[in-house]
């Protein structure tokens, strides 16, 4: 054999050898180039939590929308592989797909709180049963705020239709100004709302933390909204996956421990006064399970409830195991 033909026999050698060094030596289900995981949240409390992944780029491309109704298409049509979103949502989404959503764990507890303008007033609410005989201001009717309410209201002995009277609105930033407005009123309203109504005014006061009364109510947390996923991708970048679980608890640590959260928050664009945020934040209950099957648990048994209420707020029907990712 010739001396040029051998030298390219061995350079031929040498090159599928270092080809087959650079790809691992076998077929994994993870791309071989890492692609931006692209996420979806909510402003407000549902997404405040992903706050440190805004600033990732090369790993997280963040988009934050305002209502769950921008968020949905964009979910179904896999536009998106991963979102914060409310978790009633999430399991209409499960429903709705049929089963090409999985939930990934609850992200925010109970934000929901009833406040009182005490201006003039010496009668303060301090229990779920002190809302007898009152008019109690809320927004959204339909939604899982009015499920919550009545699921509150019985709990405590109390008939929703007729030893409460519902003022409903459609929206919080109304709720508020009628809060303001009337001397005595008592109304049901979410963080960062409740932190904007007591620092506008030293008459109003949060006096019921509803996450609290529906722990004392059910025995369970109240987990208002949970981070979902692309089944597609929660299996096929199941290393990705596992990173962004990480990235996601060190983000909220970092929201519910760091002082220099609230400027973050407020920078981008969540909650735009840092004050505001500062004071908020406490009160959106961030929360990543270490035991994620306990995570699980509280879905499962707010879900139980919703369906209870209404069958339409999660889909139809309870989602199955498959859900629970």
């Amino acid at each position: 054999m010739q001396r040029s033909h051998i030298l390219s026999v061995v350079l031929i050698a040498f090159l599928l050898v270092s080809i087959a060094a650079c790809s691992g030596g076998g077929a994994s289900d993870e791309p071989a180039a890492f692609e931006p995981v692209k996420i979806a949240v909510l402003n407000g409390p549902t997404g405040i939590g992903a706050v440190e992944l805004m600033d990732m780029p090369e790993k997280y491309e963040v988009s934050v929308y305002q209502s769950p109704d921008e968020i949905t298409g964009k979910i179904i049509t896999g536009e998106v592989d991963v979102a914060a979103v409310p978790s009633n949502l999430a399991a209409v989404l499960y429903n709705k797909t049929e089963g090409q959503i999985v939930n990934l764990g609850p992200v925010a507890l109970g934000v929901l709180y009833i406040v009182q303008n005490t201006e003039g007033s010496s009668d303060i609410i301090s229990s779920i049963g002190d809302l007898r005989g009152k008019d109690v201001l809320v927004a959204a009717k339909g939604s899982t705020t009015e499920y919550i309410l009545n699921k509150l209201l019985v709990s405590a002995g109390l008939d929703p239709e007729s030893d409460v009277k519902t003022e409903w609105f459609s929206n919080h930033t109304e709720v508020n100004t009628a809060l303001f407005a009337n001397p005595g009123a008592v109304a049901m309203i979410p963080e960062p709302f409740v932190s904007v109504a007591v620092s506008k005014s030293e008459n109003i006061k949060t006096v019921l933390d509803l996450n609290a009364e529906w722990n004392k109510a059910t025995g369970k947390e109240l987990p208002m909204s949970s981070l979902i996923a692309q089944k597609s991708f929660a299996e096929g970048r199941s290393k990705d996956t596992a990173i962004l679980l990480s990235d996601y608890a060190a983000s909220i640590k970092f929201v519910n421990e760091s002082p220099d959260a609230s400027g973050l928050i407020a920078e981008k664009g969540f909650i735009p006064d840092a004050e505001i945020a500062k004071k908020a934040i406490p009160g959106c209950n961030l929360v990543m399970f270490e035991d994620r099957q306990e995570g699980f648990s509280v879905l499962k048994a707010y879900y139980e409830i919703l369906l209870e209420a209404d069958p339409k707020s999660i889909g139809g029907n309870l989602p199955d195991e498959d859900f629970y990712h």
